[in-house]
């Protein structure tokens, strides 16, 4: 794969500059090219071949725009003005590099700098962003912007120690990403009566910090044991709540799934505890606070956070799941420190009386902001509810959720959302349709997306089914800060998921309908095909996706179905508002 690092240094000079020509506010960009072929996640190897100070023979002219953070215009669109150029010729290209005269910049502001390479049409064919440029003057900044053909997202990539899927990703409070367990190995298993992936996962821990766009140097400490399929979540003092999971499975090609999934454990592989993980612990390199048991092992379950007051007391949910043999009707709540809720003591998991109105796995679940309720939402075998409410902890009842205008299918490994708690609305995206003869249909044909207007006060929703060119499973939905969602990768092509997906989807609430995210009108896509990942917002709106597997297509035939490989990049995506 094919990328140009455009590295670009920021020198504030002394109004004598260009013979007096540069005022205060001005600035001058020192440009130095560099082409690479190779891996994208072997930067620093000899061999992958850097060419320093050398264009893309395709790139014929660059264009560079300065923006606010608010995304208008800081000044207007730049062309660069090459020295040793002709005067009539502004767009002719030095190979060398150069320095480059802008004028007028804010001092101190937060800038976004874009650029678009372009062809000798002047069409764009490569494209940059970095969205962390802060001009400050005497003094040198240097800012790195990789450049990516067209049809490609990204300001920032980074690589992590081990490529890995089904992970977990936590905002800390710093900003920063803690990134924990996942698959980490994946070796083809042919002792299935089809094709199996067999999944190991791993303890490995580590930290992104999205203002730098790199990992942290530190070495963290691992989880207590190896954890995929888990959950986690940071707590009111900073640590993380790091729940369930399993240290291996089989990711199974039989169809039908004899257990009702496409997975397949042994439950002494599964994680019967959580772990309470202290980030700052060990001066930065992180400490396991505690190791707490919980009332049963499970994996493909949801992690819910109920917030019970506006002094931050919240209490957490665990529904549903699989137990390596079947999937599981029961639930758990765990009680950080809170001291006055009857029958659930702080600092402990306690199994919730009764059961779910259907045993779920691999479903989704959103709070509703509505007197604690919280939507469990497909997972569930057909014939059963496809859609159920867990009640506020101080009732311990599921109820019937009842929908009008629609009926949802036994939705598995969808993604969802509350799109707006003033108008209760939940986008339910994409997923696997498990039929009566417990067999998965093809994501990509028939499924659809769905809208779930929930009424306030009651278990009664309507629902609306929402058409899209694409529709996969294990993927990921994103809210954005301008109200609309964010859709990206995910696996397809019948029950084994044996394709994965690099698209990108961004459903525009204004007008109710999902479109292709383009720049100029070409479509783009994550660098990299994905399914497993995770993607977090930040708060500057930029969206962080992390890892993930893709099918494999560099193992020399026969490859089989199901085979993947794990995705070790961290890349940074920057909605157009």
């Amino acid at each position: 794969m094919r990328f140009t690092l455009l590295f670009l240094l920021f020198v504030l000079l002394a109004a004598t500059w260009f013979g007096g020509c540069a005022r205060q506010g001005d600035v001058v960009y020192q440009l130095h090219w560099a082409a690479e072929t190779g891996d994208l996640c072997e930067q620093e190897n000899a061999s992958s071949g850097y060419q320093e100070d050398h264009l893309p023979s395709d790139i014929a002219s660059f264009r560079i725009r300065l923006l606010t953070r608010q995304r208008q215009l800081m000044d207007e669109e730049i062309v660069l003005v090459r020295p040793n150029c002709p005067e009539d010729n502004p767009q002719c290209i030095n190979p060398d590099g150069g320095e480059y005269l802008f004028r007028d910049l804010i001092p101190g502001s937060n800038a976004v700098i874009e650029v678009l390479g372009l062809d000798t049409g002047g069409a764009p064919i490569w494209y940059g962003l970095n969205d962390r440029v802060t001009v400050s003057p005497d003094q040198v900044n240097t800012v790195n912007i990789m450049m990516k053909r067209m049809g490609r997202i990204g300001y920032g990539f980074e690589c992590m120690q081990v490529g890995r899927a089904w992970h977990a990703a936590t905002t800390l409070r710093d900003g920063t990403i803690l990134i924990t367990g996942g698959i980490s190995t994946i070796q083809s298993n042919f002792s299935c009566s089809g094709a199996c992936d067999f999944l190991a996962a791993t303890r490995s821990v580590e930290r992104f910090d999205p203002a730098t766009g790199r990992l942290s140097p530190v070495t963290m400490e691992p989880l207590s044991v190896p954890r995929a399929f888990h959950r986690a979540i940071r707590l009111i003092d900073g640590r993380v709540l790091i729940v369930g999971g399993s240290r291996s499975a089989l990711f199974d090609g039989q169809r039908p799934p004899t257990n009702g999934l496409n997975f397949r454990a042994e439950p002494v592989d599964l994680q019967n505890n959580a772990e309470i993980y202290n980030p700052e612990g060990n001066g930065g390199r992180g400490t396991v606070d505690a190791v707490i048991t919980m009332n049963e092992a499970r994996m493909l379950f949801e992690l819910s956070e109920i917030p019970l007051d506006d002094q931050g007391n919240k209490v957490y949910l665990i529904s549903g799941g699989f137990n390596g043999q079947q999937k599981l009707d029961t639930a758990e709540l765990f009680n950080f420190n809170i001291g006055n809720i009857p029958n659930f003591p702080p600092g402990a998991f306690t199994t919730i009386p009764g059961h779910m109105l259907a045993a779920r796995a691999g479903h989704a679940a959103v709070f509703l902001n509505d007197y604690g309720r919280v939507l469990l939402i497909g997972g569930n075998d057909p014939g059963q509810p496809a859609v159920e409410t867990f009640e506020n902890p101080t009732d311990n009842a599921f109820q019937t959720y009842t929908l009008t205008g629609g009926e949802l299918p036994a939705l598995h490994y969808a993604s969802a959302i509350l799109l707006d708690a003033a108008s209760s609305q939940v986008l339910i995206y994409g997923g696997s349709v498990k039929a009566q003869d417990g067999s998965f249909g093809d994501p990509n044909d028939p499924v659809h997306h769905y809208l779930l207007t929930h009424n306030p006060g009651n278990s009664t929703g309507s629902l609306a089914t929402l058409s899209s060119t694409f529709g996969t499973a294990f993927n990921t939905l994103t809210l954005l800060a301008s109200g609309d969602a964010l859709g990206t990768g995910g696996g397809y092509g019948d029950y084994r998921f044996r394709l994965t997906s690099s698209a990108m989807e961004r459903y525009v609430k204004a007008d109710g309908v999902f479109q292709t995210v383009t720049y100029g009108g070409t479509p783009l896509a994550m660098t990299f095909e994905r399914m497993g990942h995770t993607a977090t917002l930040l708060p500057d709106g930029s969206v962080v996706i992390i890892g993930g597997a893709e099918k494999d297509t560099t193992s020399a035939p026969p490859i089989p179905e199901t085979a993947r490989k794990l995705i070790p990049t961290i890349e940074m995506y920057l909605p157009q508002q």
